[in-house]
């Protein structure tokens, strides 16, 4: 598997840089070099199932910071409890954060990192 880098912002909004090769995600606060290991309980948002409650831990940056930008302008930031209603397991994904429902495709539901709440 190719190795793949993101630049992805942590609880306090700092940026890290995440990596994933044929290994366990891993993340450090500098561009890929020297790393920590994750644990496997930090997943992507579509990998929730229906009815499954999470944190979101950060985002992985996609192309440009806009996308970023955006989902911080949406209400979500990492700390941020939410309850998938709605996963299909294709197209769009239904959420519910602060009491509000909140559809996001499923590309950019890939780029929100999130572990499972009781995980």
């Amino acid at each position: 598997m190719a190795r793949k880098d993101w630049l992805w912002f942590d609880a306090l909004g700092l940026p890290a840089w995440a990596s994933a090769a044929s290994g366990p995600l891993t993340l450090s606060m500098s561009a890929p070099g020297a790393t920590v290991a994750v644990p496997d309980k930090v997943i992507s948002l579509p990998e929730l199932a229906s009815q499954e409650e999470a944190e979101i831990i950060g985002f992985t940056a996609g192309q440009g910071a806009g996308c970023h930008q955006r989902l911080r302008a949406l209400g979500l930031r990492p700390g941020l409890a939410l309850r998938m209603l709605h996963n299909p397991g294709c197209g769009l994904v239904l959420l519910q954060v602060n009491g509000s429902r909140l559809a996001l495709g499923r590309g950019v539901a890939a780029k929100i990192l999130v572990r499972r709440r009781g995980a």
